[in-house]
């Protein structure tokens, strides 16, 4: 990414230089809808490190369809089912709201 010009980023990489410029704003709270979609693999990783980094000094409130990649940096997860917000702990608590298929 370095040295390219903004004009020739590609969406993954776009994405990712939004997430550095709304990171470092001087605000207590980030809220990202869907950081992840998009996006390759390698920003996926380097995004998943950026929050982890900033959640020690942020509120950050992260919606996303890539449940695994909330999952991995998140410290509390809820679903918002039936109008009331449904705590998740993991994989399973998703099957059991039926957000994912019985195994």
């Amino acid at each position: 990414m370095s040295g390219t010009s903004i004009g020739n980023l590609s969406m993954g990489e776009l994405r990712y230089l939004e997430l550095l410029l709304l990171a470092y704003l001087d605000h207590p709270y980030l809220m990202l809808d869907e950081p992840f979609s998009m996006v390759e693999p390698l920003y996926k990783e380097q995004i998943s490190t950026l929050l982890h980094q900033l959640k020690s000094s942020k509120g950050i409130l992260v919606t996303d369809h890539y449940y695994k990649d909330v999952l991995s940096i998140c410290s509390r997860n809820i679903v918002l089912k039936d109008g009331k917000a449904v705590p998740v702990l993991n994989e399973d608590s998703l099957r059991a709201e039926g957000y994912l298929p019985t195994i």
